[in-house]
């Protein structure tokens, strides 16, 4: 499978993603042309799908097309073992009464596509009535590859119908929004600017205190206070062996 193929889908689907709600996993309807066709080009549609498109998917189909299918007979045999496999969508005309596959597919459709089905058909003339209808892709069989179609007038109008009704809503939700501001009084009036008063230093910025660090004497505490304490003894004795007199002294003044 080649990578433009690829790509070229991915664009694709995501403009009906965008435009149409498209999502996955995709609903594919299914006819027996299709199933025919992938039988010759030797095509999985179960493998090769969800490839193709990026995503699961969920293939489908109805019982008039596999009833459509079964009266060819042999020639068509192999289409309705493959379409069998699928599962069964049921049809909205009355019950007991099968019609052309076609009539079938459109019926489901409908006039907007709700389901968001993709329809897989090499009915030339099935596929002439699905353009008619915007947001259908269509999916066909083209040398021996699976291909997605490009959106038809009637899509591409649909979906710039579509962005414009988007602008004009949000434009005119902008007046109604406006319109109940100016009634409510809940419009802000415009902040008046101060002033600017010089702050003060920046905290940061401003150096602390060092502490003086105490010279390291070599001694403890305890040896600071025992040193302390002998000198103030020491200086104790001096002062009282000075006021004493001495006993040489008190004997010569007796003689």
């Amino acid at each position: 499978m080649k990578v433009k193929r690829v790509k070229q889908a991915k664009r694709l689907l995501a403009f009906y993603q965008h435009n149409f709600g498209l999502r996955q996993p995709y609903q594919i309807l299914v006819d027996g042309t299709f199933a025919q066709a992938a039988l010759k080009a030797k095509i999985q549609l179960k493998e090769q799908l969800p490839k193709y498109l990026g995503g699961p998917v969920q293939l489908l189909n109805t019982k008039c097309a596999i009833m459509e299918t079964q009266k060819f007979g042999a020639q068509l045999a192999g289409a309705t073992l493959i379409l069998k496999r699928f599962e069964q969508r049921r049809c909205n005309h009355s019950m007991g009464k099968s019609i052309s596959t076609s009539d079938c597919i459109l019926r489901l459709i409908g006039e907007q596509n709700e389901h968001h089905y993709i329809v897989a058909t090499q009915d030339d003339s099935l596929r002439t009535q699905l353009r008619k209808i915007p947001g259908v892709p269509i999916l066909l069989i083209t040398h021996n590859a699976i291909a997605l179609e490009k959106p038809s007038k009637a899509t591409k109008g649909a979906a710039q119908s579509v962005t414009t009704d988007k602008l004009l809503g949000s434009v005119v939700e902008q007046k109604t929004l406006s319109k109940l501001e100016a009634l409510a009084g809940t419009e802000e009036s415009p902040k008046r600017r101060g002033r600017r008063l010089p702050s003060g230093p920046n905290p940061l910025s401003c150096k602390a205190k060092k502490k003086k660090k105490r010279r390291d004497s070599g001694l403890s505490a305890k040896d600071e206070e025992g040193t302390k304490s002998r000198k103030r003894k020491r200086r104790k004795k001096r002062a009282a062996e000075e006021s004493a007199p001495s006993q040489d002294g008190g004997i010569e003044q007796l003689s």
